[in-house]
């Protein structure tokens, strides 16, 4: 299942400082971390870290920044619900983190352990609102997108004084060299009405390819107990417009790994879960070719051939233009958490890795260079990033593991390299 969390404290600052909280063990690097690597986000979901990596999956810094950091100058600690942007920054100059609970996006330096600036993305003339920003995607110096994947529950679009920059369900569009928000995308046209219930437009992960950029819908309700089929959007990043879109087979559709040699969008879905159908039979996996304009679905994989079970929506992870990687789902009874390898050639499909539970692998990460995956594994009891070697298409070998917050032993929920 799919958990929300809908409390928040949205804080907006603009600040220069250097990071007093540092790891035990001095031989972590502790003024910092290596200019480029591996970043991985730690949580319990009550508190965060930040753990960078070398390429050599060695650990660098256990302790870039976590909530328990000694700063006074960011407005609050950071939440338990921080994810890093999908997208690192062309210049790896900074790490871009989105506090979820917090409404709240947050530059750190990877070099320094350093934050440059915080923005509050949920806040209103007469307060501040639970937008749950999803991702952030870098388009220049002075430009990004924030999807808000919530909605201000307190709009009233009929109230002509009230700013649509505080509507949510939207593409914020801000400067993130002031920081500060200078417009939006509306996404209003996009809903639509599923069995007399609104949804919303529920904008997920964003994704620049060729100037374009490539963001999913969820059209999920305010609730979550009715969808709509999700939808990929196509943005044209000069003129903020939406030029093309096309309806996806399932519900709830997030994570993208694109595969440039075929110009292959794939894109996994969460379904929907509800007491009238199981999750499983809205999720999957869809191939979608962004060669062609407006974009057509190549392929799509739903829950058959994962043996009746569920997809996660998180991630996903293209080796290749065959080897495609996803997170199948435990049921937190009989059936644990499993990585499978999908052949996009063959269409065939196999476990590759058993976790010890449910509701532990969050994210992959796959290296085409070195044929390496890397999966979070966030088991309660035995925290591990583990590392896969995939260089022979026929076999799916675990080479290495290590926990990479040794300091608070929170679990590792997502890894990127920057």
């Amino acid at each position: 299942m799919k958990f929300h969390n809908y409390f928040f404290t949205a804080f907006s600052i603009f600040i220069s400082f250097t990071l007093a909280g540092c790891p035990e063990d001095e031989n972590l690097l502790n003024k910092g971390g290596p200019a480029s690597g591996i970043a991985v986000v730690n949580s319990d979901y009550e508190s965060t870290s930040i753990s960078l990596l070398n390429d050599d999956f060695t650990l660098a810094q256990s302790n870039c920044l976590s909530s328990g950091s000694q700063t006074p100058e960011l407005s609050q600690a950071l939440s338990g619900d921080v994810v890093l942007a999908s997208t690192p920054k062309n210049d790896k100059s900074e790490l871009v983190l989105i506090d979820r609970s917090n409404s709240a996006i947050i530059w750190l330096n990877p070099v320094t352990c350093s934050v440059r600036a915080q923005l509050a993305v949920g806040t209103t003339g007469s307060g501040n609102f639970y937008a749950n920003p999803r991702d952030v995607l870098t388009l220049s110096t002075t430009k990004a997108y924030v999807t808000r994947f919530a909605q201000n529950a307190s709009y009233n679009s009929e109230e002509p004084d009230v700013n649509d920059l505080e509507r949510g369900d939207d593409i914020l569009i801000i400067d993130p060299s002031t920081p500060s928000i200078i417009g939006h995308i509306d996404l209003s046209e996009i809903i639509a009405a599923v069995d007399n219930a609104s949804v919303l437009a529920r904008p997920a992960q964003l994704m620049l390819i060729d100037n374009m950029v490539y963001l999913t819908l969820g059209r999920i309700s305010a609730f979550y107990d009715t969808a709509a089929p999700s939808i990929l959007i196509v943005i044209d990043s000069e003129t903020d417009t939406i030029t093309d879109s096309i309806e996806l087979p399932f519900l709830d559709c997030e994570a993208m790994a694109y595969i440039n040699e075929a110009q292959n969008l794939i894109i996994a879905c969460y379904g929907l879960y509800s007491d009238s159908q199981p999750q499983s039979e809205t999720a999957g996996i869809v191939a979608v070719d962004i060669s062609v304009s407006p974009p057509t679905i190549a392929k799509s994989y739903n829950y058959n051939i994962f043996a009746n079970r569920t997809v996660s929506g998180m991630t996903v992870a293209a080796m290749d233009s065959d080897q495609i990687f996803v997170v199948v789902m435990g049921n937190g009874d009989d059936q644990n958490d499993e990585i499978w390898r999908l052949s996009l050639n063959n269409d065939k499909v196999a476990s590759v890795f058993t976790a010890s539970g449910s509701w532990q692998l969050s994210s992959l990460f796959a290296d085409p260079t070195t044929k390496k995956l890397l999966a979070t594994d966030g088991s309660m009891t035995d925290p591990k990033l583990r590392v896969f070697s995939t260089s022979d298409a026929a076999t799916c070998t675990e080479v290495n593991n290590l926990n990479p917050d040794p300091e608070h032993n929170l679990p590792p929920r997502q890894v990127i390299k920057y």
